[in-house]
């Protein structure tokens, strides 16, 4: 997920919500509703308050933190599938970026033994070639 707050230019972004994602936009605007009003217990009945699946994964890692934030400071965190989505969904990219973060220091390890490997082949080059010299000096 790219950390950029720019918003996408395919969807229209929600003007409450303005330099952030349309994604961010919609999830705000179901667990706070418009204006900030306090009819949860009506949108839960009548809609739910679980942000989409979709909306979750598009918003950056930013908006992220803001949409958990604003669950845990508002009545939405007495509604277990409300935290559970954002809480998996934060789950979720801590691995995702565990895996690349092994994978990446794999590579860098692989690349730091290979460089190792050349550096003592060249300096074992550069004491033949001395001791070559030396012997070579020596026998004049």
């Amino acid at each position: 997920m790219s950390d950029s707050a720019q918003p996408s230019l395919e969807e229209p972004v929600v003007p409450e919500y303005q330099g952030h994602t349309a994604a961010f936009g919609r999830i705000m605007q179901r667990l706070v509703g418009n204006g900030g009003d306090s009819s949860i217990v009506e949108r839960l009945a009548n809609e739910g308050l679980v942000p989409e699946l979709g909306d979750l994964r598009a918003i950056t890692d930013d908006e992220l933190i803001l949409v958990s934030r604003v669950v845990y400071a508002t009545k939405t965190m007495n509604v277990p599938a409300v935290t559970n989505s954002i809480d998996l969904e934060a789950g979720r990219r801590s691995v995702a970026a565990l895996i690349e973060f092994k994978n990446a220091s794999a590579t860098a390890s692989h690349r730091l033994e290979t460089l190792t490997r050349w550096l003592i082949v060249f300096t074992a080059a550069v004491v033949l070639l001395t001791v070559v010299l030396v012997i070579r000096d020596l026998t004049r």
